[in-house]
C-alpha cells in the first residue's frame, strides 16, 4: 500500500483515502480507558440525539450530548463481518481480507487496535456479538465473552472463559454484565483497558424478526423498539463505569456497524450503496470534551486510528483511516476528505458486486 494519502481509481472514480498527519493534543499522563460500543444494523437516524424525538435512547445520547456527534458517518461496506474487520484493522476490506458476511478470517498478519494496545500495557476485552472466523484471542483480546453471529435474543449461548455457556436473559444484558466483569478485572490488575462492546440488537433474531412487544404492529415500530431495548442494556455499562469512578478518564465511542432499510427504495436489509444502508450513527466523548456536531464525512475505518491516538500511540502508515480527535478536540481537521469509496466486491444477500463514490 502507498504511504500517506493514496489515490485509487475504480470504474473511473478517483478517490482519496489514507492517514494524514493531524497534530493532536498531548494525551493525559495516566493512560485513558477506551470503550467502543458497536451496535448492529443501526441506522444513522435511529437514536434520540439525531432523530428529532423519533426514538428515545437516553443512554447513547449521553455520549453524543457531551462530545461530538458525527452527522455524516458511513461504513465502507454495509454488512456485519466486513464492518467489524474494518473497525479492527482500520483498513479497507479488499486489503484486510474480509469482503463477505459469515465465517471469514482476517488476512494472515493483519494487526488490530487490540494488538497494539495490548503491547502498550492495556487490558483488552470484547463482549457480545462476534462474527469473524479469526478468533477474539487471535485479534489481540485477552478477555472474550462472545456469542457467534446472530441468534435468539434470550438465553443465548456464549463462549465465556473458553467454555460454552447458556446465559439466561436478554443477549445485550449478558454482554453488558460481561463488560463490567472485564472492567473490574482490569481495574484489579491496575491496567488501563480497552473494551469493545458489540451488541446484537437491533439485528433481527434467528427467526429473522424482532421479538414483538405488546401493541407493536409493524416493521418500523418493532425496529425502533429494539433500539430502545439495546440502549437500556448499554446504559448498564455506562452507569457501571460512572459508579466505579472511571468516567473522568475514559473515552467513549459509539457507532453502528451498518444501517438498515425500512422500506426505502422497496427494500429491507443492507449491503446496497444507499444512504439508509451505509450511513450510521457515530459519537465520541471523553475527558473534557465539549458538545459539538460535525458534518464532515467520517468512516468506520477512522475509528482504529482514533483509538491509537486516544492511547497516545503513533498511527501506523498502513491504516487507511485518520484520527477523528482533531474534530473532537478542536472542531476541525486539516485537509479532510470530501469523498470516499464504498466497495462491495462479493455477491451476498442477493446483491451483485458494486463500487460507489459518495461525496459531500
Amino acid at each position: 500500500m502507498l504511504r500517506a494519502i493514496a489515490s485509487v481509481s475504480i470504474l473511473g472514480l478517483a478517490i482519496q483515502f489514507g492517514p494524514a498527519s493531524d497534530k493532536t493534543e498531548d494525551r493525559m499522563e495516566a493512560p485513558p480507558n477506551i470503550v467502543f460500543i458497536l451496535t448492529d444494523d443501526h441506522r444513522w437516524d435511529s437514536y434520540g440525539a439525531s432523530s428529532s424525538q423519533r426514538i428515545r435512547t437516553p443512554k447513547l445520547d449521553q455520549i453524543a450530548d457531551r462530545g461530538t456527534r458525527f452527522e455524516n458517518a458511513f461504513v465502507t461496506l454495509a454488512i456485519c463481518s466486513p464492518s467489524r474487520a474494518a473497525c479492527l484493522s482500520g483498513r479497507y476490506r479488499s486489503v484486510n481480507g474480509v469482503t463477505s458476511v459469515g465465517n471469514s478470517p482476517l488476512r494472515a498478519g493483519e494487526r488490530t487496535f487490540a494488538h497494539a494496545l495490548r503491547e502498550a500495557g492495556y487490558a483488552t476485552g470484547v463482549a457480545g456479538k462476534w462474527h469473524l472466523k479469526t478468533t477474539p484471542e487471535e485479534c489481540g483480546f485477552d478477555f472474550a465473552s462472545t456469542c457467534w453471529s446472530n441468534g435468539t435474543w434470550y438465553d443465548r449461548k456464549f463462549q465465556i472463559d473458553g467454555e460454552t455457556q447458556t446465559m439466561p436473559g436478554f443477549v445485550d444484558d449478558v454482554a453488558a454484565d460481561e463488560s463490567l466483569r472485564f472492567i473490574d478485572e482490569a481495574v484489579d490488575s491496575n491496567k488501563p483497558f480497552v473494551l469493545w462492546l458489540c451488541t446484537q440488537v437491533p439485528h433481527m433474531d434467528h427467526r429473522f424478526r424482532w421479538p414483538a412487544k405488546e401493541n407493536i404492529l409493524n416493521h418500523t415500530r418493532d425496529y425502533l423498539a429494539s433500539v430502545q431495548q439495546m440502549d437500556a442494556a448499554v446504559g448498564r455499562v455506562l452507569s457501571g463505569i460512572e459508579d466505579r469512578g472511571l468516567s473522568e478518564n475514559t473515552w467513549f465511542i459509539f457507532m453502528g456497524d451498518n444501517g438498515w432499510f425500512l422500506g426505502e427504495h422497496g427494500f429491507t436489509s443492507k449491503v446496497l450503496a444507499y444512504e439508509e444502508s451505509m450511513r450510521v450513527p457515530m459519537a465520541i466523548a471523553g475527558p473534557k470534551t465539549q458538545p459539538r456536531v460535525s458534518e464532515d464525512l467520517v468512516l468506520n475505518i477512522d475509528l482504529t486510528a482514533t483509538i491509537y491516538a486516544m492511547a497516545g500511540l503513533p498511527i501506523p502508515d498502513p491504516l487507511h483511516g485518520r484520527s477523528l480527535l482533531p474534530m473532537v478536540e478542536r472542531g476541525a481537521a486539516n485537509h479532510w476528505r470530501t469523498s470516499f469509496l464504498y466497495e462491495a466486491p462479493t455477491p451476498q444477500l442477493g446483491s451483485r458486486p458494486l463500487w460507489a463514490n459518495r461525496n459531500e
